[in-house]
């Protein structure tokens, strides 16, 4: 029974640490250390995913027991499918930008496509619905206060996600520094193609020679 009752504040506890590790990710300001939260943000929800699926396997019980182990599986099933291949786009289109120096900025497009919705959104969905099956759902009284409250707070993340995420797109289109450069680098990278990236992040060699090409046509003028 110690067993259970700790394996199911840890999961959760899981669960809220990949999200908040994967929510932060567009505030991080160079590219060296948004790879490393990407690394920290993908290892956590991981081990979340791997706990809870072990949980469900060795856990046993009645029928209404066994329904919310599914719901919970399917939960995590779709947090690691949506999640880690964004991550690990994301952090692939950053490795041109942390090989040029450990300060080299992250530049807004790319902030945008760390905070789009479905980086962050699924994984903390995903926590409180652990909190739900694990805790909330367990308890004798004060459940139904407690589930609704949580339904709250996750459509509430959810319009957190999509509304940052609109913010960042609008900084992305209108760059602060107003460099040719930079404009040039969110004008490509904003076109979003069906698989991509939204925005799309194009590798940064493509860029680094559009800028090489616009620099030699400004000399020999």
């Amino acid at each position: 029974m110690p067993i259970q009752l700790i394996s199911a504040l840890a999961i959760p506890a899981l669960w809220a640490l990949a999200g908040l590790l994967a929510g932060a990710l567009p505030a991080v300001r160079t590219a060296r250390v948004l790879r490393q939260r990407i690394g920290s943000a993908a290892l956590a929800l991981v081990l979340a995913g791997v706990a809870t699926i072990a949980r469900a396997v060795s856990v046993g019980g009645d029928r209404w027991f066994v329904v919310r182990n599914v719901g919970l599986l399917a939960m995590t099933a779709a947090a690691l499918a949506i999640t880690l291949p964004r991550l690990a786009r994301v952090r692939a289109a950053s490795r041109g930008f942390a090989a040029a120096g450990p300060g080299t900025p992250v530049p807004p497009s790319l902030q945008a496509a760390a905070g789009h919705p479905l980086v962050a959104a699924p994984v903390q969905l995903c926590a409180y619905g652990s909190v739900v099956v694990l805790v909330a759902l367990p308890l004798p009284i004060g459940s139904t206060t407690f589930v609704l409250t949580l339904l709250v707070a996750a459509v509430l993340t959810a319009n957190r996600h999509v509304t940052r995420h609109r913010r960042l797109i609008a900084g992305a289109i209108r760059p602060s520094h107003g460099s040719a450069a930079l404009a040039l680098l969110n004008v490509e990278q904003l076109q979003d193609r069906p698989g991509r990236l939204e925005p799309a992040v194009q590798p940064a060699r493509r860029w680094r020679g559009a800028l090489r090409r616009q620099l030699q046509q400004q000399a020999a003028e």
